[in-house]
């Protein structure tokens, strides 16, 4: 940390008082809403607290910076029926993650140590027809949640329809499937998923989405 020295006079003396700069942190909620303009999401106004069904509107772009924590409240997600852009980099992945994950941007639901994040915490970012969800350099993790309506296939990243493509990612930690879709194209290049049963992940993707892999 650098010290900023500032003179100061008191009394015709001449003083040298030191400060330490203030690191600022912030925190932006989303609850149950739409994104109808583009919009940008960056380290600096996260970490970005989703809460229910957030949904990226039709024709509208959402771009997440190097850095940025986005974090999932219990059984929340993230619809992407425009455009999605999770710019990450190698030394500042975006992260896609619980609530309860205090390994990123901290104590942000503030119980200390009540709460651990498990696999299910949250559950998806998902695409249908008409969407298209770019991921490059970042990580998702403690999602998937199995709905009660009795899916068992929801992956973090899901496509029904649309159009995504990973590249040098990592997924990890999810209740059943890291990736999966029923329909549309989905393109993995360099992607690490780990846990839960990975050849069948694969082979789920292969007999279900039209998906290219590459290592």
């Amino acid at each position: 940390m650098h010290m900023k020295h500032i003179p100061v006079v008191i009394a015709g003396i001449l003083l040298s008082v030191s400060f330490a700069p203030t690191i600022a942190s912030a925190e932006t909620s989303l609850s149950h809403e739409y994104i109808s303009q583009d919009t940008t999401w960056t380290n600096t106004g996260g970490p970005y607290i989703l809460n229910g069904w957030v949904s990226v509107s039709p024709g509208v772009t959402l771009t997440i910076s190097p850095g940025t924590v986005v974090k999932f409240m219990s059984g929340s997600s993230l619809g992407v029926a425009g455009t999605l852009h999770a710019d990450g980099s190698l030394g500042d992945p975006v992260i896609f993650t619980s609530i309860n994950d205090d390994a990123a941007s901290g104590d942000t639901n503030g119980d200390g140590t009540t709460t651990t994040p498990t696999p299910g915490d949250w559950g998806q970012v998902h695409t249908s027809a008409g969407g298209v969800i770019t991921v490059t350099h970042s990580v998702f993790r403690f999602g998937g949640r199995i709905w009660d309506h009795g899916w068992s296939d929801a992956g973090m990243l899901g496509n029904s329809g649309g159009d995504i493509t990973v590249h040098d990612s990592d997924f990890s930690e999810s209740t059943y499937y890291q990736i999966s879709g029923t329909g549309g194209t989905t393109t993995i290049t360099h992607t690490i998923q780990k846990k839960r049963i990975e050849n069948r992940q694969l082979a789920y993707i292969n007999l279900r989405v039209l998906t290219q892999l590459h290592p």
